[in-house]
């Protein structure tokens, strides 16, 4: 018997997540925000904030947009070594849970979660045993790494099985999935992993920092989650005047993808000629994928054909809960089969 998959990005901007409901497969994301709860003397705001409020360790925290604007976080949330035993880990996986239900999702639940590719061997077990403390000893956990899900939202189908014309054992893809932390490099090769293929670079953090640096240096002070926010505009608000920084922004964004294209190009080394092509996944993934396309002609975008009203939750950003979601529904698939000819 099957039970509801969910695929859980919990990215450092935006968690998103891709899940079986009873009206289909549906997504939503929220903020990678939390912060303490405070006190708020606006009658309907502080019911607002309700909606975001969880409790973790007998403390009430606040999360995503509620504690955008009410915490003053200076920044998100992000891995590092010991990120999944903080209180903001258990808050945001918390307000997932609740939403989850909320969506009308009951019962037994599988998630499917990841890591980059430095952060999986060392932290997958704690990451899965906090998961289930959070979830309930009910919820099945699963930890991957984090670019194989682009793979898996490439070769899969929503129902498990694979993409028409694909043929795994008869093609070889490269991943590059653009994070904020890191940038993560994996190789599928006739369908097996390739570890000596796999390494990691920056990710978009470093433009963030060199754009913040430049504004600095023309008086105007603001923190990395401030520049997060403009990096896809170009422009922001300073003393009531608007101010153009595309300039400083493409620039540092072709330093960034100069330096991913050169770390993949020794990873991959004289492979690259003989794979089925270079999927390009993360949420400046169409920016870098036009600009290896120029050397590598069979580079592509992993394609999103999620329906859904909201414009939001279309597109790149989503393609690796997508693939997590894509992959539970594969275990299913190959689990349910097996238990068929078992039987």
């Amino acid at each position: 018997m099957t039970c509801p998959v969910i695929g859980f990005d919990l990215g450092h901007s935006a968690c998103k997540l891709t899940f079986d409901a009873p009206v289909g497969v549906r997504r939503m994301l929220f903020p990678s925000i939390a912060c303490l709860a405070q006190a708020i003397s606006s009658p309907a705001e502080a019911e607002r904030a309700k909606a975001e409020t969880v409790e973790v360790g007998g403390r009430d925290w606040f999360v995503g947009d509620t504690a955008r604007h009410q915490g003053k976080a200076a920044t998100a949330s992000g891995l590092n070594d010991r990120w999944v035993e903080t209180d903001e880990f258990a808050a945001l996986v918390e307000l997932a849970k609740r939403r989850i239900e909320a969506a009308g999702v009951k019962g037994q639940q599988f998630w499917i979660v990841g890591l980059p590719v430095g952060s999986y061997v060392p932290h997958r077990d704690a990451v899965g045993k906090r998961m289930t403390s959070i979830l309930g000893q009910d919820a099945r956990v699963l930890v991957m790494q984090q670019p194989d899900a682009a793979y898996f939202a490439h070769i899969y189908t929503r129902q498990g099985g694979l993409r028409p014309g694909v043929s795994p054992t008869n093609e070889s893809w490269a991943v590059v999935d653009v994070g904020y932390f890191t940038t993560d490099f994996v190789l599928y090769e006739n369908g097996r992993y390739i570890e000596s293929c796999s390494g990691r670079y920056e990710g978009v953090r470093v433009v963030a920092e060199t754009v913040m640096r430049a504004l600095e240096a023309r008086g105007i002070k603001r923190t990395l989650i401030d520049i997060e926010r403009i990096l896809p505009v170009g422009k922001l608000r300073h003393m009531g005047e608007e101010v153009d920084v595309s300039m400083e922004i493409d620039d540092a964004f072709a330093q960034l993808f100069s330096n991913i294209f050169d770390q993949a190009s020794r990873l991959l080394g004289d492979r690259v000629e003989l794979l089925s092509g270079v999927l390009v996944a993360g949420g400046s993934a169409s920016a870098l994928a036009t600009r290896m396309k120029a050397v590598w002609r069979h580079t592509r975008l992993v394609s999103d054909d999620h329906q859904e009203d909201c414009a939001a939750l279309h597109g790149s950003r989503f393609i690796i809960s997508e693939g997590y979601y894509r992959y539970g529904k594969a275990k299913q698939y190959l689990e349910g089969m097996n238990l068929a000819t078992a039987g």
